[in-house]
């Protein structure tokens, strides 16, 4: 790679962590509080092939955002600790289409989330937007595999 094109990248990487920079109200209002909804989830305890009609395979999704960022929530039985609410991209990377709004990261999913699961404590994260006043995206079980597909949430009035 050449130096200019060295310095093209640089100076992408550093228009693009600008744009991404934390803002002294953030969360906002349009984030905090609680959605919930209901998605198929993915995995090897999953009971039958997408679009399954097994009552296991379709879980409650219930996430809480405070004021602070800190995240609480659960996924069926699974519980949602640690987590907190990050911006994801700037308007530079909403411009292109690079990545989503928000992500909440930086904690655990504990317990199994349906009774065929074993698992007990994995990292995960949930990339999302809002659109038309719902939380859009997807729960990821790290390292990148989706568990559920759509994420859907609405926001408790």
């Amino acid at each position: 790679m050449n130096k200019l094109h060295a310095a093209a990248l640089a100076v992408f990487g550093l228009l693009l962590s600008v744009a991404a920079s934390p803002a002294k109200d953030f969360p906002s209002g349009e984030l905090t509080g609680t959605w919930r909804g209901h998605v198929e989830i993915f995995g090897s305890f999953k009971v039958e092939p997408y679009p399954s009609k097994a009552a296991d395979d379709h879980q409650d999704v219930i996430i809480t955002i405070a004021s602070s960022g800190a995240v609480s929530g659960r996924i069926g039985q699974a519980r949602f600790s640690g987590c907190t609410v990050h911006r994801n991209r700037g308007w530079l990377g909403r411009k292109l289409n690079i990545k989503t709004d928000y992500i909440i990261l930086g904690g655990y999913m504990e317990g199994p989330i349906t009774p065929r699961d074993k698992g007990a404590k994995r990292e995960f994260t949930i990339p999302f937007n809002i659109t038309n006043g719902r939380l859009s995206g997807t729960i990821m079980l790290l390292p990148k595999f989706p568990l559920t597909r759509p994420l859907n949430l609405e926001k408790e009035e």
